[in-house]
């Protein structure tokens, strides 16, 4: 039997895979110790954004708590890379609103 790529087990998918996924998996697979890369990516993430917080906090949340923490780092950085949106509320206009009446 020959084994397929994985390419063609699942056509369009393994765009949501990158190599650090890869090496998650490789490490949590062959040693237990994924949380590890985890943690050293969680503390990437905070010096990227300038997001407070210790190393020591980081080994806790990735030993921890590992599936949350990849969750929140995934969310924190789309929302840090989606375009800014204007969270002003309603803004009057200036000039030119005119009062409908019946």
């Amino acid at each position: 039997m020959r084994l397929l790529p994985l390419q063609q087990l699942y056509p369009g998918h393994l765009r949501a895979m990158s190599f650090d996924c890869f090496i998650h998996g490789g490490l949590t697979l062959l040693f237990g110790s994924g949380w590890i890369f985890t943690m050293i990516k969680r503390g990437d993430i905070r010096s990227r954004f300038e997001i407070p917080g210790s190393g020591f906090g980081d080994c806790c949340t990735a030993f921890w708590c590992q599936c949350c923490q990849i969750i929140q780092a995934d969310n924190e950085v789309k929302a840090r890379l989606a375009p800014m949106v204007d969270n002003r509320g309603y803004q009057p206009q200036s000039e030119g609103m005119v009062a409908h009446t019946k």
